[in-house]
């Protein structure tokens, strides 16, 4: 059973630019298993896959509110919880509690992302503009949209309809450390349950 409800989407009232963490996860227009596939419980990413572990590598350079740890990379979906923060306090605090949870993680894994991008690429200065979860949803479904009709082009990547994501997301605010230690867990994992996952095709 997913530790979350697909019927529950925004918070009428809740101010999204907020600073704190947020779970998300989106999925592919009907569900096409586009990045890659499950072999022996861990994410094998493909040429797809492996595009949008760029992208998510590249938002904390080029956006410096944001930050995305843990995150997963599924066949038909992505899972990330997202630091949305304004000063460098929280950014250490978050990346100690991080250090701080022993999930086993293989390091052959690599659709689920624990590290931080180190640094900022030369003559790249992130924005310092204070992004809402929804912008960041918008900026990062253009992105890899963008890439992924490129690789279609180039690559031979297998077309999509309309759009490569699903227009709507799921998202549900981290109230405490126990709500972020269990999501972060349940991200990481994600590969083990596929089977059981509601996007299981």
């Amino acid at each position: 059973m997913p530790l979350y409800n697909r019927i529950n989407l925004r918070l009428p009232d809740y101010d999204y630019s907020t600073e704190g963490i947020y779970f998300i996860t989106i999925v592919t227009q009907k569900r096409k298993c586009l990045f890659g596939s499950i072999r022996d419980n861990e994410m094998i990413l493909n040429s797809a896959g492996l595009m949008v572990n760029e992208v998510c590598k590249e938002i904390p350079q080029n956006i410096s509110s944001v930050e995305l740890s843990p995150y997963q990379i599924m066949p038909n979906h992505f899972h990330a919880l997202i630091h949305i923060k304004h000063n460098l306090q929280n950014i250490i605090s978050d990346r100690n509690l991080l250090k701080q949870m022993d999930f086993h993680q293989s390091e052959q894994n690599v659709g689920a992302d624990l590290r931080v991008c180190p640094g900022q690429p030369q003559r790249v200065a992130p924005t310092e503009e204070l992004v809402s979860l929804q912008n960041f949803v918008q900026r990062f479904k253009s992105l890899t949209t963008t890439r992924y009709i490129n690789g279609v082009h180039s690559y031979n990547w297998p077309h999509f309809e309309l759009r490569l994501w699903q227009r709507n997301y799921y998202e549900h605010v981290i109230r405490n450390e126990n709500d972020y230690r269990n999501l972060a867990e349940y991200i990481i994992s994600n590969p083990q349950n596929w089977e059981k996952d509601d996007e299981y095709q």
